[in-house]
C-alpha cells in the first residue's frame, strides 16, 4: 500500500514529481526575468523588448 501526505489521498511519489515540475517552471521563469537587453544606455527585459516589439508591429505607443 502506498502512503499518501497527510492523509489527502495522493501519492507521495505523484506529489514528488508535482514539486519537480513546479521548481522547473519556476526556474525557467527566474531565468527569463535574468536575461537583459542593452538599447543604448538603457537595460530592456525581455518583457519590455516584447511589449516594444508589439507595439512597434501593431503601429501602437504605450509602456
Amino acid at each position: 500500500m502506498k502512503k499518501s501526505h497527510s492523509g489527502v489521498g495522493i501519492p507521495v511519489p505523484t506529489l514528488v514529481l508535482e514539486a519537480f515540475a513546479l521548481n522547473r517552471v519556476r526556474k525557467s521563469r527566474l531565468r527569463f526575468r535574468i536575461i537583459k537587453a542593452n538599447d543604448g544606455n538603457q537595460d530592456l527585459s525581455l518583457e519590455d523588448l516584447l511589449c516594444r516589439t508589439l507595439a512597434m508591429m501593431t503601429n501602437t505607443e504605450g509602456d
